[in-house]
């Protein structure tokens, strides 16, 4: 198995990881904090993060293969919500398939818009922004 072709589902999974441990340590230590609704900008940030930290560290990318990713994603996106006590099974479930929808639809469009950003420093950030940005009408369509 070449760690190349799945490195972005490495990364994706310390991301949506590490976001799933913020969530619980904030919610255990301070309960009184408005912890946000997991929704489709939340998934849509925690996939344009590890896209852009893919594409400023990870030199060699390797190809990609978009089912084994989805289906990568969805475990992400179903287990640790699941695991960390933020969503039930069937919350998980829901999650799972919604935020694989998410991170293979980002994935595609800033892998198309990459191609021209060669040699840029920031365009790959502001990309990213208007793409969060446009992710916005999409808020509480699936959940």
């Amino acid at each position: 198995m070449n760690k190349d072709k799945y490195i972005l589902s490495i990364i994706l999974a310390a991301v949506s990881g590490l976001g799933c441990l913020v969530l619980v340590l904030t919610d255990t230590f301070a309960p009184l904090i408005v912890l946000p609704q997991i929704d489709v900008p939340v998934f849509v940030s925690v996939s344009l993060l590890a896209v852009l930290i893919e594409y400023y560290f990870i030199k060699d990318k390797g190809e990609r293969m978009w089912l084994i990713n989805f289906l990568l994603a969805a475990a992400c996106f179903g287990f640790f919500p699941a695991l960390s006590g933020l969503a039930t099974v069937a919350q998980a479930a829901r999650y799972a398939f919604v935020g694989a929808a998410c991170f293979t639809a980002v994935t595609f469009t800033f892998d198309s818009f990459s191609i021209r950003m060669k040699g840029k420093i920031l365009a790959p950030v502001a990309t990213a922004f208007c793409m969060f940005l446009a992710c916005q009408c999409f808020a509480t369509i699936f959940m």
